[in-house]
C-alpha cells in the first residue's frame, strides 16, 4: 500500500498547495514517516523547486541539502505529443471538476516547465 505525502506540513490546510501536485509524494506504507525526517524533508523540498519550480507557501527556495541524489531514475522525459495529451487531460479534468482547481489570484498554466520531468507514476 502506498500513501501519497505532502512534502511542505504546513500546507495542508491552503488548496493553492494542498493540490499542487508538486507538493505531493508517494512513499510505500513501510516508508512513510521518512518523510518527516529533516534529511528526506530538505531532499523533497529542494528537489520539488529545482524540477518543478515549486517553492511551497513560504515562497522561498529551499537551500540544497547536504544528500542530494544525482540521478533520479524513476523519472522519464515524455515525447512531446505525449506530454500535450497529458496536459489536455489535466485540463479537461479541471474544468470537469472546478472544486479540485480552487480560486487563483492568478492565472495558471499547467504545462510543466521547459526541462521538467514527469514521474512514470504521471504518464
Amino acid at each position: 500500500m502506498s500513501y501519497i505525502c505532502h512534502i511542505y506540513d504546513n500546507s495542508v490546510h491552503d488548496p493553492e498547495h494542498f493540490t499542487n501536485l508538486a507538493n505531493l509524494t508517494a512513499f510505500p506504507q513501510c516508508l512513510q514517516s521518512l518523510t518527516e525526517w529533516g534529511p528526506v524533508s530538505a531532499v523533497l523540498k529542494y528537489h520539488a523547486s529545482k524540477v518543478y519550480g515549486y517553492k511551497g507557501p513560504a515562497g522561498s527556495i529551499p537551500p540544497p541539502p547536504v544528500h542530494y541524489p544525482f540521478v533520479w531514475s524513476h523519472q522519464l522525459e515524455l515525447p512531446p505529443e505525449r506530454l500535450v495529451k497529458v496536459v489536455n487531460y489535466l485540463r479537461e479534468q479541471r474544468s470537469k471538476n472546478p472544486q479540485y482547481s480552487g480560486t487563483r489570484k492568478t492565472a495558471r498554466n499547467i504545462a510543466p516547465r521547459a526541462g521538467a520531468r514527469l514521474g512514470s507514476d504521471q504518464v
